[in-house]
């Protein structure tokens, strides 16, 4: 689930042309209120916290980028410097800016103020006052011909007027891979089983964007939440010492340790769980390997006979029914498992001393076990282990026919689920590279068409797991 960049892109591309005429619609009155109003944004189903210097990381990797405007104007980022503040983020840009053929390329510096995202329909709005601009860079020259020349660019009111609004869709689409996987079962029937490649998309709307002190908050739901609308505010003029104060208690558990903290609930899992149950009609597929299915011993008048039969191979297909996450607690995560499927088998052995080979089908079954599951970090990698002796029992029902005698042999195979789920590596949630911008185009209606764009990698290191409050969490370095 690479989520984590594509929230981060979103942010940056926010970052650098939401330019637009919008009143300072998002106050540290509106944050309280919308911070009250989705309880801290605790019922988000993911939640991923960034911080301040990851941010300003990620954004000197933009230096270069071009921006043409509709009326022709094209402008290039030289730099770009944020400072996170409650319901505020702070920036600062090194623009070079072509206006017309008229002029040759002038430097300009600009200052603004970038208030948390609003939801405007299908879109998100994130509202940007221009505050101040400077021509030149900070080591330039006064050039009084060039400001004179330019003296129209030099008013704020200019570029909010010039620079087209942005709005993002709140819609997020990831895809998740899961890699195929082989586990090998030794015990009373002795098997492999494999499991296929998983390819499941997820549906995620963007709840909220918000600022705060050091660090910038992206709220994710699975499905539109009908969430309480922010309570009427009776006081219009709330002292903002206090209102930093009481923003900082409702977000208290939006801190950080590391460079990012991704948050995903319960039923966030669950639903991607399900996703997987539904997505193949046959989710394992068995191999039997050979060993003695049952044996008797007979007292006949000729001394002891043996009655044994024998599994010399065989293969099984069956569909998981239900796979999902009961508990989560501090130390693991608790998961249901059910299941049917089909076995074919060749079998041998002897009935009173007459030997014989037979292929009977038979069906075994997973009802509904509770396994418990331990999620750690290694190497700045996720792995997933069972506990330590946990089994998951399957009662497989078989029938045979000996010389004319039916045979049906039921057994509970308690498969051990710390040999075969054992050190599974989850693909990378935290993606290790993200696509930015080169080029970005408006068209006269402001639609932004993103024309040229890289690749940029980045290290993943201090990864760590963590589970608490009916969630997983990951927190990471990113470099």
């Amino acid at each position: 689930m690479h989520i984590y960049f594509q929230l981060q892109r979103i942010l940056l591309l926010a970052l650098l042309v939401s330019f637009g005429v919008y009143a300072q619609s998002s106050s540290l009155k509106q944050l309280r209120d919308q911070l009250v109003a989705t309880n801290g944004l605790r019922d988000a189903d993911v939640t991923a916290v960034v911080s301040e210097r990851a941010l300003n990381d990620t954004v000197q990797r933009l230096s270069g980028l071009e921006i043409r405007l509709s009326n022709g104007a094209v402008m290039k980022i030289n730099g770009i410097a944020i400072e996170l503040k409650p319901a505020a983020a702070l920036v600062k840009l090194g623009v070079q800016v072509d206006p017309s053929s008229k002029f040759k390329a002038a430097n300009f510096r600009l200052w603004g103020k970038l208030g948390s995202g609003e939801i405007h329909g299908a879109n998100l709005r994130l509202p940007f006052q221009l505050t101040d601009v400077a021509f030149g860079t900070e080591d330039s020259k006064s050039l009084s011909l060039m400001k004179l020349m330019l003296r129209d660019w030099l008013v704020p009111e200019k570029w909010n007027a010039a620079l087209p609004p942005l709005e993002i869709p709140i819609q997020l689409n990831p895809t998740i891979d899961l890699p195929a996987a082989t586990f090998e079962s030794n015990g009373e029937m002795p098997m492999i089983v494999e499991t296929p490649a998983y390819q499941v998309k997820l549906n995620f709307t963007l709840a909220a964007l918000v600022m705060l002190n050091g660090r910038a908050v992206i709220a994710l739901n699975l499905q539109p939440k009908n969430d309480p609308s922010a309570p009427a505010t009776i006081n219009s003029k709330e002292d903002e010492t206090a209102l930093t104060n009481e923003i900082e208690q409702l977000t208290q558990h939006l801190t950080l340790d590391r460079d990012v903290r991704f948050r995903i609930r319960k039923n966030a899992i669950n639903s991607l769980l399900a996703n997987l149950a539904a997505a193949r009609d046959i989710d394992l597929t068995v191999k039997l390997k050979q060993g003695r299915l049952r044996a008797e011993e007979i007292d006949a008048l000729i001394g002891k006979i043996l009655n044994y039969t024998d599994v010399e191979s065989g293969d099984g297909k069956a569909d998981v029914a239900r796979l999902s996450i009961e508990d989560i607690t501090d130390t693991r995560i608790f998961v249901r498992l059910a299941g049917q499927g089909d076995l074919n088998a060749k079998v041998k052995g002897r009935e009173y001393g007459v030997p014989y080979s037979l292929s009977p089908r038979g069906h075994f079954f997973i009802s509904d076990e509770l396994l418990p599951i331990n999620i750690t970090s290694r190497n700045d990698r996720v792995i997933v282990r069972a506990a330590s002796g946990a089994v998951v029992p399957v009662k497989v029902n078989m029938t045979i026919d000996v010389i004319g005698r039916p045979f049906s042999f039921t057994r509970t195979v308690k498969l051990q689920a710390d040999q075969w789920l054992k050190d599974f590596e989850l693909p990378n949630i935290i993606t290790q590279e993200i696509q930015l911008p080169r080029k970005i185009t408006f068209s006269k209606t402001s639609e932004m068409n993103i024309t040229s764009s890289e690749t940029s990698r980045y290290t993943i290191a201090n990864l760590r797991v963590e589970m608490k409050e009916e969630a997983l969490e990951l927190l990471a370095d990113v470099r």
